[in-house]
């Protein structure tokens, strides 16, 4: 479940008390190399990141910040109430084809549920679009979803390497050059 020390979100507190994460970044998926650990964003003061993947051993190894949660759980079974999530980041998860296109589907309805309105899901892709996921597959199926493109960033437009960098940082090789992106959607 969501760690007990996170606060929670202004949707569960009252707002005279004036307490809540500004932010929360959720990242599905993270595995060992989270965006908290080797991204270029920075979590503290009101900003908080949350890490759900299925296997959490020494995940917070390299991580300092009292801001930076994971959590064991299924990205298709989210531990969050609805619309109480600012951001979710989908690294490499819509073009491993070992996830079953059923349990996308349900990671990308979870997405939608925890997500508040005006919530961003970022789809980044860079070694894992063999189910030929290009970018307008992925506009179409999310488009369906109730989401709503409102940046894209590919690879060779002069600002790919600095949004790369704030999700995995400098040293990630680039495989598929060709069809590697990042894709930005809002929650309607």
């Amino acid at each position: 479940m969501i760690p007990e020390n996170l606060p929670k979100t202004e949707n569960n507190i009252e707002k005279k008390e004036g307490i809540g994460p500004k932010r929360i970044f959720v990242e599905i998926g993270n595995g060992f190399s989270s965006v908290a650990r080797v991204g270029g964003l920075e979590f503290k003061d009101n900003n908080y990141y949350v890490g759900v993947d299925l296997g959490q051993k020494d995940h917070s190894k390299g991580v300092s910040s009292k801001n930076v949660f994971f959590v064991e759980a299924k990205g298709q079974n989210l531990p969050f109430e609805n619309s109480s999530v600012d951001e979710i980041f989908l690294g490499n998860v819509l073009g491993d084809p070992d996830i079953h296109t059923d349990v996308l589907g349900s990671i990308l309805s979870q997405a939608k549920r925890a997500l508040k309105k005006g919530g961003v899901l970022i789809i980044l892709e860079t070694y894992t679009p063999r189910r030929d996921l290009g970018y307008r597959t992925v506009d179409y199926v999310l488009g369906h979803r109730g989401f709503k493109k409102i940046r894209e960033v590919k690879f060779g437009d002069p600002d790919f390497k600095q949004e790369m960098d704030k999700y995995y940082g400098p040293s990630l090789p680039h495989m598929l050059q060709d069809r590697e992106f990042i894709s930005f959607f809002e929650k309607q």
